[in-house]
């Protein structure tokens, strides 16, 4: 007596229906736009946001962005801190010692002047976080291994490509031009089910 192995078919219009989870790296990308602003070379230690996108079955999906890299701006080496305090001297038409005593007369300090950057390099991120968590919300269709996500019409979107398997989904790529840049930064993000 042999066993007849049977496959479902899985219904593209339900297959993703739920709460999934992702963690994503943003360390690099920072470190990127701190290059191109200030033009100073840094590694962050892993700036984590978690990534939580809810399918619901009336095609509607809405994320949230859990970013986690609080005191990571200060766990920085020394030298990246020199060169920002020694930027901020020049600002001011100082030698980083010129500052330095200027900061010490007013009870000020070197090491809480790159504190002071550090809190305003976090806010900056973060609202940049935030705006993302804002977009990605509207409605979602899923056919043939392509994921279209708009504010309402999502057949009109650019697909982003993932392999769906049983209990998580991977992004492969990002298919609209204006996303290309991300794509090394952030692919492949893998999202399980929550």
């Amino acid at each position: 007596e042999t066993q007849v192995e049977t496959t479902e078919a899985v219904d593209e219009s339900t297959a993703l229906v739920g709460k999934w989870v992702a963690n994503v790296d943003l360390s690099d990308y920072f470190s990127d736009r701190v290059y191109e602003n200030v033009g100073v070379d840094v590694v962050f230690e892993p700036c984590m946001v978690e990534v939580k996108v809810t399918f619901e079955e009336d095609g509607t999906y809405k994320t949230k962005l859990k970013p986690n890299f609080a005191k990571v701006f200060l766990n920085v080496e020394q030298s990246f801190k020199d060169e920002i305090f020694a930027m901020a001297a020049a600002e001011s038409n100082m030698t980083a010692a010129q500052y330095e005593r200027a900061l010490k007369a007013k009870g000020g300090s070197k090491e809480e002047s790159y504190e002071m950057f550090a809190d305003a390099l976090e806010s900056v991120f973060y609202e940049e976080v935030k705006y993302c968590e804002d977009e990605m919300k509207g409605k979602w269709v899923y056919e043939d291994g392509q994921l279209y996500l708009h504010k309402s019409k999502p057949e009109k979107a650019d697909p982003v490509v993932i392999v769906l398997e049983a209990e998580k989904f991977t992004v492969k790529e990002f298919t609209d031009d204006d996303y290309e840049e991300y794509d090394d930064y952030f692919l492949p993000i893998v999202f399980e089910r929550d």
